[in-house]
C-alpha cells in the first residue's frame, strides 16, 4: 500500500501496553496509565492485522512499553502467526529468559532487545533495570533459536570501550545489533544526552573496519555493515540524517490510536472502529495512510515514546 506520498507502506508496529518496568533516562513516562478498558484487546489486534493484510502490510512488530508484561503474550503471537504474517518484538530483556522458548513456540519470526550498555553501572544509570536479567534473556533467545538483534540507544555517555564490549558480546553470540540515535521526545534529557549517529559510525571504524551490507526488504531506515570480525552493524538515524524518505510504518498506541509520524501529532482514535470490525479497521488505516506526512518535525510535539514503544 502507498501513501500520498509515493512510499510503500508495509509495517505496522503495535504496542500492547503502556507498562514498563524500566526507567529509561531517554524515554517520557505518560503522566497516567490507561484504565484495562481503553487497551486494546487481543481481538482488537487481531481485526487490526488482518485489516493490515487487506492493505497489503506484510510486517507486524509487538512494542510497550514493556510488551512481555502483558498477560499470556504468547497467546497473542500465535493468533498473528496464524494469519500468516511476519510477527516480531521489541523488548527490554527483563522477562525474556522466562519467555523465550514459549515465544518460540508461539511462532515470534524476530526479537529485538534493547541493550544500551554491557556495563552494570552505566546500564542501571541508564535504564533503571538490571542488565544480568537482560543478558540471560538475549542468551535464552539465542538458544531458543529465535532471531535476536540487540538495539542500542547511542547517546553521549558512550565511550569506546562500551562499543568494545558490545562488539564481543554480539561476535560471542553470533547476534547483530543496531546503533539508534535519541530522538527528541524527553526534552531535558535529550539536551542531555543526544549524540549524532555519525559519531557511532566513527567510533566503531577507530576499533575495527566496517564494510556496507545489504539492507533486507522493509527494514526501513537503516544502514548496515559487517566488521572485520563478521559482526552485523545497523545504524539508524532518525534526527541526524533525515530518513524520512525511506519510512515504510505507521504506529499504533496500546489505546488503538493510530500515528502515522512520530513527529508530527497527527493522529486516528481508530479503537471504535477496530471494534466494529475489519472493515471498520481498513477505513481508519486508510485515513492515517491519508495524512502521513512526508517530513516529520522534531519541534511538534507527537506521541510519547512509552506510547508506541519506539
Amino acid at each position: 500500500m502507498q501513501d500520498a506520498h509515493g512510499r510503500e507502506i508495509t509495517y505496522l508496529r503495535i504496542s500492547v501496553t503502556d507498562r514498563c518496568n524500566f526507567r529509561c533516562r531517554y524515554c517520557s513516562r505518560p503522566s497516567q496509565l490507561l484504565p484495562r478498558d481503553r487497551i486494546m484487546t487481543f481481538e482488537d489486534i487481531v481485526t487490526l492485522v488482518k485489516a493490515s493484510q487487506r492493505l497489503g502490510f506484510r510486517k507486524v512488530r509487538l512494542t510497550g512499553g514493556e510488551p512481555l508484561l502483558r498477560q499470556d503474550i504468547g497467546e497473542l503471537v500465535s493468533m498473528l502467526h496464524g494469519l500468516g504474517i511476519r510477527v516480531s518484538l521489541t523488548t527490554n530483556g527483563s522477562l525474556l529468559a522466562l519467555k523465550s522458548r514459549e515465544l518460540k513456540s508461539a511462532g515470534l519470526d524476530s526479537i529485538n532487545v534493547s541493550l544500551d550498555f554491557v556495563d552494570p553501572v552505566k546500564f542501571t544509570y541508564m535504564d533503571g533495570g538490571d542488565v544480568a536479567l537482560v543478558l540471560r534473556g538475549i542468551e535464552a533467545a539465542v538458544a531458543s533459536d529465535l532471531e535476536t538483534k540487540i538495539n542500542v540507544v547511542f547517546t553521549a555517555k558512550h565511550e569506546r570501550r562500551d562499543l568494545v564490549e558490545l562488539l564481543h558480546l554480539a561476535e560471542s553470540l553470533g547476534t547483530p545489533f543496531r546503533f539508534i540515535e535519541l530522538m527528541p521526545k524527553n526534552g531535558s534529557s535529550f539536551n542531555e544526552l543526544f549524540r549524532p549517529i555519525g559519531e557511532a559510525k566513527s567510533m566503531l571504524e577507530s576499533i575495527t573496519t566496517l564494510a556496507p551490507d545489504e539492507v533486507p526488504p522493509d527494514s526501513g531506515p537503516v544502514e548496515y555493515y559487517v566488521t572485520a570480525q563478521g559482526v552485523k552493524v545497523g545504524l539508524i538515524a532518525f534526527f541526524s540524517m533525515n530518513k524520512c524518505l525511506n519510512c515504510n510504518r505507521l504506529r499504533v498506541g496500546s489505546n488503538g490510536v493510530i500515528y502515522p509520524c512520530l513527529f508530527r501529532t497527527a493522529q486516528v482514535d481508530a479503537l471504535e472502529r477496530l471494534r466494529s470490525g475489519v472493515d471498520g479497521a481498513v477505513s481508519a488505516l486508510l485515513e492515517a495512510l491519508s495524512i502521513k506526512p512526508l517530513h516529520g518535525n522534531p519541534e511538534e510535539i507527537g506521541p510519547e515514546m512509552q506510547e508506541i514503544g519506539g
